[in-house]
């Protein structure tokens, strides 16, 4: 659980989607200039990240630049309910999908639990 909080972190503190999280390498992260440089898969555009974050710096560096294995997206989601839990992440959150002109509003505690 370690390594999947120490990822969700990353992609967090970077916004990068799983699908791109789950290929980053150490071929992507450039510590000199501080940046993540990878093409992305749902737009196939190349993008470069900037992650003068001390939290991304210090999840690289306990890595090496060599970031654990990234577990199946299910599975990932699986293992952040868990951790949510073990850290009383449990207030109801609001979600709000607009669709059209549409706008709903829903309270949810399914989201994290």
């Amino acid at each position: 659980m370690d390594r999947v909080r120490d990822l969700f972190l990353i992609g967090c503190c970077t916004g990068l989607r799983f699908s791109d999280l789950s290929l980053l390498s150490s071929d992507n992260i450039d510590n000199v200039e501080s940046v993540i440089t990878i093409k992305t898969v749902k737009t196939g555009r190349t993008v470069v990240i900037p992650f003068g974050n001390a939290i991304v710096r210090q999840i690289l560096q306990k890595y090496d630049n060599e970031l654990p294995r990234v577990p199946s997206n299910q599975k990932f989601n699986d293992y952040i309910k868990e951790i949510a839990k073990k850290a009383e992440i449990n207030e109801p959150i609001l979600l709000q999908r607009t669709k059209g002109t549409l706008t709903m509003l829903k309270r949810s505690l399914n989201m994290i639990l």
